[in-house]
């Protein structure tokens, strides 16, 4: 009986390390996919905001981010875009604070309309 309650416990305990070993891999993935995310749509306002009015660029937004629900969004009047996710807010520096429109999940198309980029 001793013997089969040590293999009891062990058994719970490696079974807790590996359930805090996946929600680390787990959050470790949705970081690396929310950056790559704000790099790819941060450098396409950037891109749209240097190269002057009638630069058009299309950015395809992912449904969820390692499974997780999520916004992009312009901080107004900063120089900050930011995915919000439960619990967590990413941001990312651009150059220019003159960002309009909202980012919507699927195809979204940024312009530069007369030094203004808009995201529609």
């Amino acid at each position: 009986m001793a013997i089969f309650s040590l293999l009891l416990v062990v058994l719970i305990l490696a079974t807790m390390v590996s359930v805090q070993n996946t929600s680390s891999i787990v959050n470790a993935r949705k970081d690396v996919e929310v950056r790559r995310i704000l790099e790819y749509v941060g450098g396409r306002i950037d891109a749209a905001y240097l190269g002057g009015h009638g630069f058009s660029s299309n950015v395809t937004l992912p449904e969820t981010i390692a499974g997780f629900n999520y916004t992009l969004n312009i901080s107004l009047g900063s120089n900050v875009i930011y995915v919000r996710m439960p619990g967590s807010d990413y941001p990312r520096n651009i150059i220019t604070s003159n960002v309009t429109g909202e980012f919507r999940k699927g195809e979204n198309t940024i312009r530069n309309e007369n030094g203004m980029v808009v995201v529609s």
